[in-house]
């Protein structure tokens, strides 16, 4: 029994399926930090626009 199961880490299945999960994790890991970036990017140009409208529409004192 001990046999068989090091014969089933050693195949060519296993590193596949491992490879695979790997690209999957680092996959999923470029995708989050790009959907943070353009999370942030939307975020300040959003509170630009308000600060800039607010900026125009508020009343000066002279």
């Amino acid at each position: 029994m001990e046999i068989e199961k090091l014969e089933i880490i050693e195949s060519n299945e296993f590193q596949s399926l491992f490879n695979k999960s790997k690209k999957l994790i680092d996959s999923a890991r470029s995708n989050m930090g790009q959907m943070a970036n353009a999370i942030t990017v939307l975020t300040s140009f959003f509170a630009g626009k308000i600060y800039c409208r607010a900026g125009t529409t508020g009343s000066r004192k002279s």
